[in-house]
């Protein structure tokens, strides 16, 4: 079976040995030469198959060959699988999704309320963790438990498109640019309003648009601003790359959960394929930015003038180039490395902070008198159409209501997603091994009536009456941390980027808010909630909503 295969590769040996000493003297590289003996054994392949025999042999061969691989990859899944340690496993009910995340969950949490269990998603499995193991599971650190990794290794099939290590940048967005925030709080207005007029153009009268991918470009141009600066921001080239980037990489992810694992890494390496693309044009269009910030950063020699040069300044973008800098080791600070961290910036911020604007806009355009004591607070704080320069905390009446959209229209049904670099041995689990990916079920913490009051209900001002009670006042906020809140993650590796996203949907609501009316059409219904494969939510692409200017008071 195998002899045509072995003359195959003993006749292309002596080929490449005959062509090297004959081809010495016109002097060909290496090179070269690897590419007229694949030519030569191309052609020999093509000419063996035209045999019926031969081609029938070749057949059996790579079934065999199939087979066996099927077999091995079958025999050590089976070995590495974490049922070996005796968790039990939680299966889809019969006649339920396999993508419906919800109700699995309500089953695993109904078998084991206070003990971890398995689910498979797509050849992965998921060690899941009862919501009373939540403080436990954030104080991993993440040398031991790392939501990157996590990333790596589940999203995106190996590819390391975030990078290795996200400190740096994290630590940019967490601690400076959060300080920095109310500095540019009046630039981070007018970098909503010029979002909006470029997505929504003039409008007089009622006028269509789809919804979702509407109220994405417009926080991506927000974003953008915010992060690389007014050039990119108003660059419709850098905004539709940061639209589409997330696009390609969830058509990926999507794509290459679809074959058995046997196929999947070579499903993966063409699939990322237009994740990448996209992924070096958008280093190609932040190059000359990326550069000149750099060249302005060197310029800087003493320590006063990088102070100087890194203080936020409301006439100038945010500095991000320089803290970033600040921050790496000599090693990393290069122009690419600069220009990853941005790109990694936009995907981290743009797809999650557009989602949950969209729910929000959901919610809104169901309550239009939701909408008028909105506009009441916000016409009490502004001065001359000015939000104030702090972090928007003043607004608790917009900050309840964006966290009972979140609360009601939650992002996930799981949180702390994590894959284990090292084992790990957990108070109510047995030692996970590493490489073990582990999370937290939250499905019913929005739902939970020993944490809220008539939970089933959707209450705009449910926290604005919590934050009301004595002791209370600096808690149930928008960007609060906790297991009652989990979208933001927890502990140390919590999203690092929630009080620019917060700034980012304030000032972008008090644009609509107080600048348009906003309606879905007369036969629209209210957006649904959809789940992806990964258990997050997904809104409804094909929705559209009606936006008008609204006419200035004399």
């Amino acid at each position: 079976m195998w002899e045509p295969v072995l003359q195959q590769y003993s006749m292309l040996r002596e080929q490449y040995a005959a062509m090297s000493d004959a081809l010495a003297p016109v002097r060909h590289s290496k090179y070269e030469l690897l590419v007229f003996s694949l030519r030569k054994l191309t052609h020999d392949l093509l000419f063996s198959l035209s045999d019926p025999a031969s081609k029938s042999r070749y057949a059996v061969g790579a079934l065999l060959l199939f087979i066996v691989a099927f077999v091995v990859d079958q025999v050590r899944a089976r070995m590495s699988s974490l049922r070996r340690l005796g968790l039990p496993v939680v299966s889809p009910p019969k006649g339920v999704h396999q993508f419906d995340y919800k109700t699995i969950l309500a089953e695993g949490a109904r078998r084991y309320p206070n003990s971890p269990y398995l689910i498979t998603y797509s050849g992965f499995e998921y060690v899941v963790f009862p919501a009373s193991s939540w403080d436990e599971v954030k104080r991993v650190p993440p040398t031991k438990a790392s939501a990157l990794a996590y990333f790596t290794h589940v999203f995106f099939g190996g590819w390391k498109l975030l990078g290795s290590d996200m400190s740096a940048v994290h630590k940019s967005i967490g601690v400076d640019l959060t300080r920095a925030i109310p500095v540019r709080v009046h630039a981070h207005q007018e970098s909503a309003r010029a979002a909006c007029d470029s997505a929504l153009g003039r409008c007089s009268e009622w006028k269509s648009f789809p919804m979702y991918f509407t109220l994405q470009a417009i926080i991506a141009a927000t974003n953008a601003t915010g992060l690389v600066g007014p050039v990119l921001g108003k660059d419709r080239r850098w905004v539709r790359a940061v639209q589409v980037f997330p696009m390609v990489i969830v058509l990926a992810i999507y794509l290459s959960s679809l074959p058995p694992r046997l196929f999947r890494p070579l499903v993966t390496l063409l699939v990322f394929l237009p994740a990448w693309a996209t992924y070096w044009y958008m280093r190609m269009i932040l190059r000359p930015v990326v550069q000149q910030d750099i060249h302005e950063y060197k310029l800087a020699a003493g320590e006063d003038e990088k102070r100087e040069l890194m203080r936020a300044k409301p006439d100038k973008k945010f500095p991000m180039t320089a803290w970033m800098l600040s921050r790496y080791t000599p090693e990393e600070r290069t122009a690419q490395q600069v220009a990853h961290d941005f790109i990694v910036a936009s995907f981290e911020s743009t797809p999650s902070t557009s989602s949950v604007f969209y729910f929000i806009m959901a919610e809104l355009v169901a309550r239009p008198e939701v909408v008028q004591e909105l506009r009441s607070e916000l016409e009490s704080f502004m001065v001359d159409g000015h939000l104030p320069q702090t972090q928007l905390g003043e607004l608790q009446r917009l900050d309840s209501f964006m966290r009972e959209c979140s609360r009601y229209n939650p992002h996930g049904y799981m949180a702390l997603f994590r894959r284990l670099c090292e084992p790990v041995k957990l108070s109510n689990c047995p030692e996970l091994p590493t490489g073990a990916v582990i999370c937290v079920d939250v499905h019913d913490v929005p739902w939970s009536e020993q944490l809220w009051e008539n939970p089933t209900e959707f209450d705009p001002w449910r926290f604005l009456k919590l934050r009301q009670q004595p002791g209370r006042e600096q808690r149930h906020q928008y960007t609060s941390l906790g297991s009652e809140s989990p979208g933001w993650g927890d502990g140390s590796q919590a999203c690092p980027g929630r009080v620019f996203a917060s700034s980012t949907l304030k000032c972008t609501l008090a644009h609509l808010i107080m600048n348009y009316d906003f309606k879905l059409p007369d036969d629209g219904s209210k957006p649904e909630r959809n789940s992806m494969p990964n258990g997050s939510a997904r809104p409804d692409m094909w929705v559209r909503i009606l936006f008008r200017e609204r006419k200035k008071r004399e």
